[in-house]
């Protein structure tokens, strides 16, 4: 009976260790994904917000907020592919990609944070 016992134990802490090295934690990971979609749609809407705010800048603010636009999108685009490799992979290289994909979205909050300053007024000192 003991022996059934220590058995069933061992069976189940290595289906488990399975079920975590070999995606048990799917709800986990597809929550995280469409979080970052989420917050992916929400700068692209925020940002066509600031387009349509920086029509009134001119010549050498237009140009400055042109070249960080364009930043912003090559930013944009490195997260998005982070985010699609993301979804390819393992549980072994899951936790590092996670990293990058949240490297990638802080560099471009930051990027769009920078947009956003040349559409603050300046301030007078």
């Amino acid at each position: 009976m003991r022996r059934t016992w220590v058995a069933l134990v061992l069976a189940f802490f290595t289906f488990s260790g399975f079920l975590m090295a070999f995606g048990g934690d799917d709800g986990k990971r597809e929550e995280y994904q469409k979080q970052t979609e989420v917050r992916l749609r929400t700068l692209r809407q925020n940002l066509d917000e600031l387009m349509a705010r920086s029509t009134p800048l001119k010549d050498e603010a237009k140009v400055r907020f042109e070249e960080d636009l364009r930043v912003f999108r090559e930013k944009e685009k490195t997260a998005a592919g982070k985010l699609q490799r993301l979804k390819a992979a393992t549980s072994r290289t899951w936790n590092r990609g996670k990293a990058g994909v949240e490297a990638a979205m802080q560099d471009l909050n930051r990027q769009y944070e920078k947009l956003e300053a040349h559409l603050k007024p300046a301030k007078i000192p």
